[in-house]
């Protein structure tokens, strides 16, 4: 047999009308006979596995069951699910990860980790895989968008009616144990739903043979015409336009919480596709029917809907108003984090990509790629390699720019051309402040590695299957505002005389304050000043909690906090205070050193140089002009709390940029200087000159860890919430006031 390496089975191919004994059926395998006198043996396709027409015994481990669902004994490679042993029948149960080859015997083996909550349909909650269920059974967008003709009044239990959407409707009436037990007939014309082209009594009418039949009292058409019946199960009819793993709102989940930038990610895989259909081979890998992953077995072509390239296609329109694979601009800033404001070569209003794509390849290093096959190489070799060593402890997550590269290829490598219909960018409307905004057309498509991980500041046990299984920590700020009244601080005029402040600092710190683009203002909207309070004084603050919701209770939710000579960490930092000094076990020093070089790229001040680079007043007539450039505010970005543990720093001056005669060179080349800063050769000097020098003296300046910062403690009243007030989980919904001294 073609289908047999050992050629030894005994398959009976294009059987006709009838099933012939040692046939291998797609649930079968067909085990090597011992001789080739011997009748071939059949086995069902084991747990795990996905078993096509003409499997052997050789071949019968070639296709692992996809990730995120579960292969019982006999699987086929069929996606509808109204084939009864179908790939995508059972999804992986909720609490629990199936990853790629889950059996039905291992499915509530593996528990969700502990901070993640795993849904319906998981694979692998760390890297955010999912089983993809509406794109795997090629569902439409507008079947399975869960914000569409919400018309639908369900009750659920007591007390429990909502309002739902067609498509949840459909996933509900899936589920109904009522519904699974019933079924509904339904009459077919000829050539409809032909899943096996060979038995031809199934796809015409054969004289004096059934099942077609032209009587219209049975199928209730009067066209003569013949049609055959189908046996329908009502849950199953439903669950057909349901996307059973609900995906598109767990990423519209994770957009509202910022754990997913879904419209860059879209960009990602424009910017990849394009290359693809401009710089490659055109050959797409040869995945197989089942699991997307290595080792790649072929035969994905026939299950699923796959397109090669057609033509070579390396210009771009960008005169349009829509942006998707084919049409609208893309520009170096969504793909990287340079700020460049043309995508490469755009001239004309027609984007044209023949040289190449740059990439931020990963936080700190941007590539120019050639071509889609040097990329997708790259790629998959540094995902691997980042993959391994999480799995391992050694890394807390993947890079998200690798991530997003690596998801784009592998959108390229299943879909082709077919990707097209798929990915696209929409216009919608900012719920918060009405500005147009951009959209995914499609939710499920987008690809996000903090999918199902617990939000900032909230943890979950093992087996949790739901985002309500996430609570609170207590231990991250996940947003900070002032008791300074904003107004306050906008209209507040320092007194003449500087012993008299009571406020400082009213403009700055907004870093630490947690807020976003959700608010008016954007992340600028809460700065938290300094009240300063000298001997003697008193302030009295009165706190207006009354419109806080009555589902937030006092030191769950919110809380007040009264810090001492010190500014506390930004928002999301996590402090181990079990340690001695206290230190952070979020963020890596590597990202709070990114933060650090953001502050200087957004706080720069004027500083002017003579003609030989030395910096002088910007007011003096020995100013070279050519040479003036904008420094980036180093004390300003040292007295920001952005680093977790204290940072004692040497004396620090701009490395001024000059020429072979030592004249300064012009502003650009001085704007460019890598390293920005550089140690002040003098005062090295004089230290290395200090014989035995004191811990102090190998630092210019030291600041304070921000972990060490604690809030002051406050009166019993703020510990403990042992009186309700009436409706309300606290006694702190209402005035407070509150008296430093």
């Amino acid at each position: 047999s073609y289908h047999d390496p050992s050629k030894v089975s005994r398959q009976i191919l294009m059987g006709e009308d009838q099933l012939y004994p040692g046939t291998c059926e797609a649930d079968i395998i067909c085990y090597t006979a011992v001789g080739l006198k011997d009748a071939a043996e059949g086995t069902s396709c084991l747990e795990g596995y996905v078993c096509d027409e003409a499997t052997s015994s050789t071949t019968s481990q070639k296709y692992l069951c996809r990730a995120g669902y579960v292969c019982i004994y006999g699987t086929t490679p069929e996606r509808s699910l109204e084939s009864p042993s179908g790939q995508f029948r059972m999804l992986c149960p909720e609490g629990f990860e199936c990853t790629d080859g889950t059996t039905f015997s291992n499915a509530y083996r593996t528990l969700c980790p502990a901070n993640y909550y795993c849904p319906t349909g998981t694979g692998d909650s760390i890297v955010g895989t999912f089983a993809n269920d509406a794109v795997n059974r090629d569902l439409d967008a507008n079947q399975i968008d869960p914000t569409k003709n919400m018309h639908h009044v369900t009750y659920f239990s007591s007390g429990d009616v909502r309002v739902i959407s067609e498509h949840d409707k459909k996933c509900v009436e899936g589920v109904s144990e009522e519904l699974k037990l019933r079924y509904e007939r339904q009459w077919l014309p000829e050539n409809k739903e032909l899943n096996n082209p060979y038995l031809t009594y199934l796809i015409k009418h054969v004289k004096g043979r059934p099942p077609y039949q032209n009587d219209s009292t049975l199928t209730q058409f009067n066209d003569r015409k013949y049609y055959r019946p189908k046996d329908v199960n009502l849950g199953i009819k439903s669950s057909l336009v349901c996307a059973r793993d609900h995906k598109w709102r767990l990423v519209a989940n994770a957009i509202e919480r910022k754990e997913c930038d879904c419209v860059t990610f879209f960009k990602v895989v424009i910017a990849v596709y394009r290359l693809w259909k401009c710089n490659s081979t055109g050959i797409l890998d040869d995945l197989g029917f089942s699991s997307i992953n290595e080792p790649y077995n072929g035969q994905r072509d026939y299950w699923f809907p796959r397109k090669k390239r057609s033509a070579v296609v390396c210009v771009f329109p960008t005169n349009t108003t829509s942006l998707n694979l084919t049409h609208g601009a893309v520009f170096t800033t969504d793909i990287t984090k340079e700020s460049i404001a043309t995508f490469r070569n755009i001239t004309a209003g027609v984007s044209n990509i023949k040289e190449g794509v740059p990439f931020q390849f990963t936080w700190t290093q941007k590539l120019l790629f050639q071509n889609y096959d040097e990329l997708k190489g790259t790629v998959k070799k540094e995902y691997n390699s980042e993959l391994s060593a999480l799995r391992l402890g050694n890394r807390v997550n993947i890079d998200p720019f690798v991530y997003d590269l690596y998801n784009a290829v592998m959108l390229v490598e299943q879909y082709g051309e077919y990707l097209e219909g798929l990915i696209w960018i929409s216009e919608g409307v900012d719920e918060y402040n009405g500005n147009a905004i951009e959209i995914p057309g499609r939710f499920d498509m987008c690809e996000c590695q903090n999918l199902v991980k617990c939000p900032n500041g909230t943890v979950s046990s093992t087996g949790s299957n739901s985002l309500a299984d996430c609570t609170p920590e207590l231990v991250q700020v996940m947003r900070r505002i002032s008791i300074i009244p904003s107004y306050f601080h906008a209209n507040y005029s320092p007194p003449a005389s500087s012993g008299n402040l009571k406020l400082s600092n009213v403009s700055d710190f907004w870093e630490i304050s947690g807020a976003d683009y959700s608010l008016p203002h954007g992340p600028q909207s809460y700065k938290i000043g300094t009240i300063n309070v000298e001997a003697f004084d008193v302030a009295v603050i009165t706190l207006d909690f009354t419109s806080i919701h009555y589902n937030l209770t006092y030191g769950v939710d919110f809380r007040v906090s009264i810090y001492v000579d010190c500014k506390p960490c930004p928002t999301q930092y996590y402090c181990d205070y079990s340690k001695q000094p206290a230190t952070c076990k979020f963020p890596s020093v590597a990202e709070q050193t990114v933060r650090f070089n953001d502050c200087k790229n957004r706080y720069q001040v004027k500083s002017c140089l003579d003609m030989h680079g030395v910096p002088v007043d910007c007011k003096s007539n020995q100013v070279f002009s050519n040479a003036t450039f904008m420094e980036p505010d180093l004390y300003k970005c040292q007295q920001l709390p952005l680093f977790c543990d204290d940072q004692y720093w040497k004396k620090l001056i701009y490395n001024v940029q000059k020429d072979a005669s030592g004249m300064a060179l012009p502003t650009e080349k001085q704007q460019a200087a890598n390293p920005d800063f550089i140690v002040d050769s003098v005062w090295q000097k004089s230290v290395n000159k200090i014989a035995k020098p004191l811990p102090s003296d190998l630092y210019y300046l030291k600041t304070p860890g921000c972990c060490r910062c604690e809030p002051h403690l406050l009166p019993y009243y703020f510990m403990h919430n042992s009186i309700n007030d009436p409706g309300f989980p606290d006694n702190k919904h209402g005035f407070i006031q509150l008296s430093v001294l």
